[in-house]
């Protein structure tokens, strides 16, 4: 997660521009979530006037290898007003009908301004992760996660 903060910081700026970006609304956010099936780390939403960027971050599959799972999806959304909002999903197959072994890895960067996720205040607490797999016989799973934001800093800068 330091890692990640240093390369933000670097990506973000740092001296002078650094504090005249806080001082115009910039914050940063880390997430993170782990039980007994899946966990999600070293996730972070930067925003500040130009640009909105989501880091996916790391996430595993914590099952036996023997759900002979052959397909896989991961959502990163928030909800409101009853629905699913999703800022990034991702999905894996093996065409070969051979079983994938290892459900792990980075779950990659979006940036933009058009993400949905400037008023991030709105749903710090229903932000969610779900990993969706289907096994050699079809039978799909759902899998969701509850995400912790944590403010790294604030619309103050601080």
């Amino acid at each position: 997660l330091l890692a990640i903060c240093i390369g933000v910081f670097s990506l973000t700026g740092c001296g002078i521009s650094s504090h005249k970006k806080h001082e115009q609304g910039s914050v940063i956010y880390s997430f993170s979530g782990e039980d007994d099936s899946i966990s999600v780390s070293n996730g972070v939403i930067v925003l500040d006037a130009k640009e909105e960027t989501l880091y996916g971050g790391d996430f595993k599959y914590k099952k036996s290898e023997s759900d002979s799972i052959v397909k896989y999806s991961t959502t990163i959304y928030f909800e409101s007003g009853g629905e699913r909002v999703v800022l990034m999903s991702h999905s894996v197959e093996d065409m070969s009908g051979e079983i994938i072994k290892d459900i792990a890895g980075n779950m990659g960067k979006m940036s933009g301004n058009g993400l949905r996720i400037k008023d991030i205040d709105k749903f710090v607490n229903d932000f969610w992760f779900a990993l969706e797999t289907t096994d050699l016989n079809g039978k799909k799973h759902t899998y969701q996660l509850q995400l912790q934001l944590t403010s790294i800093t604030g619309k103050d800068g601080n």
